[in-house]
């Protein structure tokens, strides 16, 4: 099929990053200032001020002509502000199927999403022109507008060529590089071509972005009135305590509590933590600390997300990033976060329906016999809110992880947990505990349930099941950069990730029954380290187990069984001491912790987690597959939970959901799965 390599420069009184791309698109004022275009080869072409055709649709403009032939393929840059700007803007609405997109080609070999960070990773001198100006200049309004004037209000203005001549100019020069270097990137990542089920994923995801997600904006509105009047009152609060100018002000904050016994150099949650469990803190810097965190429990920014992206028909779109984590392909989120939505407190939880009736009846005090700003955060999910008729049907992907690291390392012990539908925390717990696990459980309806005097122990076997699959220490303090103690290993990711404070000791304790338990795993991890270090020296193809390892020009992938590639780009083997021994170490460019392009090192138990995250991935993205393919409408997907837009009055939906996810696919038949669901008008966790 012929090419058609296209970008648009479009000039908006919105900013598309603030209301989202539905928005945006639709917005009266945006306008497309340049088209730049090229077929296959031919020079790149500028078009200058573009109008709709639906001006005259008896007599479309010339440049619309190859973009409605069917044959012809347009490769686009972050393809979905195209084909909504083709939509809304120039009333040309194209299928995703037409497009070609080499931003999700960047993603799959575990690159950014921006261009001009592709530019320099792949060392191409074209992509040096900054463009920031420019759009700056020509895109955003120079006058807001706004103001009374003799002929009335003022509407904004933008500049132009007839404004800035020579900018402009530049302008289009700018706008003929990146259709250039997007052909040159298209070609380059010919080499490296999209797995079949990588490009239906990403049509999926188009999908399920195009519907969006419904919001209740009544609740929202009624929660940012309650959040900013009490952070008002816990404001006022903290200067009466601490004197404090700024009490937003960290510099201000901290020179403060040092002098109140607090003993770290940030005000990050965990050193929070740890100070209020210290006995030489003085009672003010507590009360002042438990302030803090209370008003810190929401964010205004997650309300005015909200406000400004959601669409006139009640849903926000476009909030779920294929491919958005760098190394395991799992999407992230955008705009609002909708995957990072705080949990309601226990409490809450059983309670959540009274309290929302009260946001919603404005009543401030009666909410005040719950903490306030704990009502705010606990209702944040259920802003997500079915519209009138339909219902959210719910279905969560269960212990997964756990599952594939069996799985993928060959430990049968890990699978029969399972096979027998056990409850794998529980039966961790009946280890780390000694107590039989027959006692542990009550079987309800066939599935074992734990019983409330165990509950605690259960708890605390949740972290080991969770993340020594990945070669966690039983962790003990260390030093941060900033001087601060902090607790490492299972122990901290017990704290930190899964909100359990485990004794240090039951940690350590926890990592040698995990490993003794679940030989095959420890196995694994020296295996795969091992066989990516011969297969980047010999630069031989390896199979281990379930997955396929080799060197392919520049970059180390690993197949899985699914057919997608994990790739580790520009390679190298370097020799370290460690734990006083000279040993191998595999190095690759990748995004680091710090969001940046850089040299990182990695070693067999994070590639296993890279590894089973990205399986479960997949494993998640077949259930959407089979959702799909039954008629569900999939209106949002949260880490391992999905979740479908369904008529209230579909009895069947639940089941189907939950078929679709616990259907093995044909390439791990044997892979025991699980899911859990319900259904529900609002967005809540089972």
């Amino acid at each position: 099929m012929p090419k058609l390599y296209l970008d648009f420069e479009v000039q908006s009184e919105v900013n598309v990053e603030d209301v989202g791309i539905d928005n945006y698109a639709k917005h009266p004022s945006t306008r497309v200032s340049l088209m730049g275009s090229a077929l296959e080869d031919e020079e790149v072409l500028i078009t200058e001020n573009i109008v709709g055709t639906g001006v005259n649709p008896l007599c479309p403009p010339l440049w619309c002509y190859d973009l409605r032939n069917p044959d012809l393929t347009i490769v686009c840059w972050n393809s979905t502000f195209e084909r909504y700007i083709l939509k809304y803007v120039l009333e040309i609405d194209l299928p995703a199927e037409r497009f070609e997109d080499p931003m999700v080609q960047a993603k799959h070999l575990s690159m950014p999403g921006k261009l001009e960070t592709v530019c320099e990773i792949l060392e191409l001198e074209e992509g040096k022109i900054d463009g920031k100006k420019l759009i700056k200049r020509f895109c955003e309004p120079a006058h807001k507008g706004g103001e009374e004037t003799l002929f009335g209000i003022s509407k904004p203005r933008f500049n132009d060529r007839d404004s800035h001549p020579q900018e402009w100019e530049d302008f289009k020069a700018y706008c003929k590089r990146d259709v250039e270097v997007l052909r040159k990137i298209s070609k380059l990542f010919s080499g490296h071509p999209l797995p079949e089920v990588v490009r239906r994923g990403w049509l999926l995801d188009q999908k399920i972005n195009d519907h969006g997600m419904p919001v209740d904006l009544q609740l929202v509105h009624k929660l940012d009135e309650i959040a900013e009047r009490r952070k008002k009152e816990t404001t006022d609060q903290i200067i009466k305590i601490s004197g404090i100018e700024n009490p937003n002000s960290n510099p201000q904050m901290l020179e403060w509590l040092r002098t109140q016994g607090y003993a770290y150099n940030s005000l990050g949650k965990p050193f929070v933590n740890m100070a209020l469990e210290d006995i030489e803190l003085s009672r003010e810097a507590a009360e002042v600390l438990e302030l803090r965190k209370e008003s810190a429990k929401t964010s205004d920014s997650k309300f005015q997300a909200l406000k400004l992206a959601v669409s006139s028909d009640g849903f926000v779109r476009d909030q779920f990033s294929y491919l958005g984590a760098g190394r395991t392909g799992r999407w992230a989120g955008r705009t609002v976060q909708l995957q990072n939505l705080p949990r309601p407190t226990q409490e809450l939880d059983k309670n959540l329906d009274k309290a929302i009736e009260m946001v919603m009846a404005g009543d401030y005090e009666g909410l005040k016999k719950w903490n306030i700003m704990d009502v705010v955060a606990s209702c944040i999910r259920p802003c997500l809110k079915a519209p009138e008729g339909y219902k959210f049907v719910l279905c969560d992907l269960a212990a997964i992880e756990h599952r594939v690291v069996g799985w993928v390392s060959g430990c049968q012990s890990i699978l029969d947990v399972h096979r027998q539908g056990k409850d794998p925390y529980v039966d961790f717990a009946a280890l780390l505990y000694k107590i039989p696990y027959e006692q542990m459980i009550v079987i309800v309806n066939g599935v074992h349930k734990c019983r409330p005097e165990y509950k605690d122990m259960r708890q605390n076997a949740k972290p080991p099941v969770l993340g020594c699959g990945f070669g966690l220490s039983g962790g003990e303090l260390y030093i941060n950069k900033d001087g601060d103690e902090l607790r490492g290993g299972l122990w901290g990711y017990a704290k930190h990730v899964c909100n359990v404070d485990m004794p240090k000791d039951l940690a350590h304790k926890a990592v040698g029954l995990y490993q003794g338990k679940y030989p095959e795993v420890v196995d694994f991890w020296y295996d795969i380290e091992d066989a990516a270090i011969d297969c980047v020296r010999s630069r031989r193809t390896i199979t281990l187990k379930k997955v396929v390892l080799d060197c392919h020009g520049k970059t180390f992938r690993i197949k899985l069984p699914s057919g997608r590639f994990l790739h580790y780009i520009r390679p190298q083997i370097k020799t370290v001491e460690k734990f006083g021994k000279m040993r191998d170490v595999l190095t690759f460019e990748g995004i680091g912790a710090n969001h940046h392009w850089c040299r990182q090192e990695t070693y067999g138990g994070k590639l296993t987690e890279n590894v089973v995250q990205a399986i479960a991935r997949d494993i998640l993205l077949e259930g959407m597959f089979n959702s799909d393919a039954a008629g569900q409408r999939i209106c949002g997907l949260f880490h391992d939970e999905l979740a479908v837009l369904a008529p209230a009055s579909d009895t069947k939906a639940l089941e189907i959901l939950r078929s679709s996810m616990v259907k093995s696919p044909a390439w791990a038949k044997d892979l025991p799965l699980g899911a859990e669901g319900f259904e529900t008008i609002r967005y809540r966790k089972g």
